[in-house]
């Protein structure tokens, strides 16, 4: 009896640990379509090409083409110390290629990997099919 007791338990923890997994898929599957939504809310910024064509000859104005001009600099020098601090840290951390965008990863291989970090490399359905089986020999010991 005390065989079956803990088959129960290990049974139990099995159904636990399956809806922790899901549970957490279903958290990734929900920040991905976030991630995507906002993505494709994120209003498009015109060009500084685009935005000086629009000047009228008349209004046009030293001041507002050195304005336009800084912000252009600004921009620029932004936008390479973004691209400096990725390969620093991907220098520190010793990767060598780019991390796949977060549109790009596959769900069916989070959910792998997350199966293999619980329980190994069996996978649920097996596991549960095995302390069954593991169960059922239990009770026909016990019926002995």
């Amino acid at each position: 009896m005390n065989v079956m007791r803990e088959l129960g338990e290990k049974l139990d923890k099995i159904g636990q640990g399956l809806g922790s997994v899901q549970k957490d898929t279903q958290r990734v599957n929900a920040k991905v379509e976030a991630l995507s939504k906002d993505r494709e809310e994120r209003p498009k910024v015109s060009s500084l090409h685009e935005s000086e064509g629009s000047f009228v000859e008349g209004n046009y104005s030293e001041r507002s083409g050195s304005y336009q001009s800084s912000r252009g600099g600004k921009r620029e020098r932004q936008e390479r110390m973004e691209r400096h601090g990725r390969e620093d840290k991907r220098d520190k951390h010793g990767r060598r290629r780019e991390e796949p965008k977060r549109e790009e990863l596959d769900l069916g291989k989070v959910w792998n990997k997350l199966q293999r970090l619980y329980q190994g490399s069996k996978s649920v359905e097996e596991y549960h099919k095995k302390m069954e089986m593991d169960l059922m020999r239990a009770q026909i010991e016990d019926s002995r």
